[in-house]
């Protein structure tokens, strides 16, 4: 992997006007950005934080979930449960490829994210009105929080600095994510395991699926809202990229 890595071409001179030239970042630099969109960036790396607490206790725990939804001692069910998940996560990001317009693309992320927390909700009402079964359920919650989760570790970000033309990388703001997305994981643990010791892990997991499902849809329509409203406030086309300056 690092190998092909290295031996990816530079961008081309297309690439750096649609998607503006990837430069480090001073000191000067990253503060203005968070100044430009702390509200944001504030949000979204909350709802990233939860996203990565219940991806990690799904990866985590699954043995425990599976056995109490009536998979005990049946190994091929995460094989069969995550392909899917994978190959469809895999197809819909890549088909963002496509769209060259980058406030577009940043649009369409959002709407991905809202997606993907409908899945995570209403998927897990339906399991537990045994409407579909668990194996369907685990699936769906899987997918749905890939769906999220995936776009935040650099193309959600790519897409946001291209649009505003940022002077800058994904780097960073994929770093402050992470930086707070672990802890995110320890906190749920803790509270699983001194706050909510009683509760089933099955009991526990739905329960953090319907949070994370409320989470997610506030977050982006807020953020879908912000970005929008920050975009129209350049008195340019809808069809432009802009420049920010200290708004």
């Amino acid at each position: 992997f690092a190998m092909l890595l290295d031996r990816m071409p530079p961008p081309t001179e297309e690439d750096k006007i649609l998607r503006e030239e990837r430069l480090p970042m001073s000191q000067k630099d990253r503060k203005r950005v968070l100044v430009n969109f702390l509200f944001p960036l504030l949000i979204l790396v909350f709802f990233y934080v939860c996203l990565t607490a219940m991806r990690d206790f799904r990866d985590n725990f699954s043995r425990e979930i599976w056995d109490a939804v009536g998979y005990k001692g049946d190994v091929a069910i995460y094989t069969l449960s995550e392909i899917p998940v994978a190959i469809i996560v895999l197809v819909t990001i890549g088909m963002f490829a496509f769209i060259k317009n980058n406030y577009r693309a940043f649009q369409y992320y959002h709407y991905l994210l809202i997606v993907g927390a409908l899945l995570v909700g209403v998927s897990t009402f339906l399991f537990q009105n045994t409407i579909i079964g668990p194996a369907f359920w685990m699936i769906l919650v899987g997918l749905g929080l890939y769906m999220c989760y995936v776009p935040f570790n650099c193309i959600f970000f790519d897409r946001m600095i291209a649009t505003f033309r940022i002077k800058g990388n994904a780097g960073y703001l994929i770093y402050i994510a992470d930086a707070f997305g672990y802890l995110g994981s320890m906190a749920v643990l803790l509270y699983k395991n001194f706050g909510q010791d009683t509760v089933s892990w099955l009991r526990f997991f739905m329960n953090g699926s319907y949070v994370i499902s409320g989470i997610g849809i506030l977050v982006s329509i807020v953020s879908l809202w912000y970005f929008k409203r920050k975009y129209e406030r350049s008195n340019q086309g809808p069809e432009k990229e802009i420049q920010i300056v200290n708004l």
